[in-house]
């Protein structure tokens, strides 16, 4: 009777260790899965970041409608994406924070600010309209000091910049904006000026220096 009893203690026991043996086993191999899991989430969370937030700007649905306010000779970062707006930060070539656009995805509507001068544009996308490639020089030369005294912008561009011994040309003129060279003796262009016309803002540009005045005519 008592070998019975002892046979039955050691059968109960080597159950109740293989059943924790089993126990322990699962438990590793859940705690190995969790961090795989959480890896691959984080994995394809920080691909969906990738992408959006490196795409070019020139590919969004807004990107038109900002460029017909601010021009297009900044460069332009998204920093922030999610499920119902898109902020896109505007610098210019030192780095310097100029615009930020805000573009509400359901209500298909953007917001322009200058960060020196508050918001310059808010509502509906414009629709694109089709047009050369900006470029310092797409028209021929307009001669003579003449021809630009007449502008809007011309008193604050003279105010700017000594005009004495420059010959501008208007190297752009549309809707949206004007692009004027000033052009030293020897025909290379010095300065540009970039006047955007919805806004009577104006943009004088060193093209040796960068820029060095940026404000309204008025």
């Amino acid at each position: 009777m008592k070998k019975v009893i002892t046979a039955a203690m050691s059968i109960a026991m080597i159950a109740s260790a293989g059943a924790g043996a089993a126990g322990t086993f699962h438990a590793d191999k859940a705690e190995a899965a969790a961090p795989a899991a959480y890896s691959s989430h984080s994995n394809y969370h920080n691909a969906y970041n990738n992408f959006s937030f490196g795409q070019s700007v020139k590919d969004l649905a807004e990107y038109a409608t900002v460029t017909s306010v601010i021009g297009q000779d900044l460069n332009g970062r998204i920093v922030e994406n999610s499920s119902y707006k898109r902020t896109v930060q505007y610098t210019n070539a030192y780095g310097q924070p100029q615009y930020k656009s805000i573009f509400m995805k359901k209500q298909n509507t953007v917001k322009v600010i200058d960060f020196r001068g508050g918001q310059l544009y808010y509502g509906a996308l414009k629709a694109e309209t089709p047009q050369a490639p900006d470029q310092d020089v797409v028209k021929p030369d307009t001669p003579a000091t003449d021809g630009i005294s007449s502008l809007p912008e011309y008193h604050k561009l003279a105010s700017v910049v000594s005009l004495d011994g420059l010959t501008p040309a208007i190297a752009e003129d549309n809707y949206n904006k004007r692009v004027i060279v000033l052009k030293g003796a020897n025909g290379h262009g010095e300065f540009k000026s970039i006047f955007i016309k919805r806004t009577n803002m104006l943009k004088v540009i060193d093209l040796d220096g960068g820029q060095i005045f940026y404000g309204s005519i008025r």
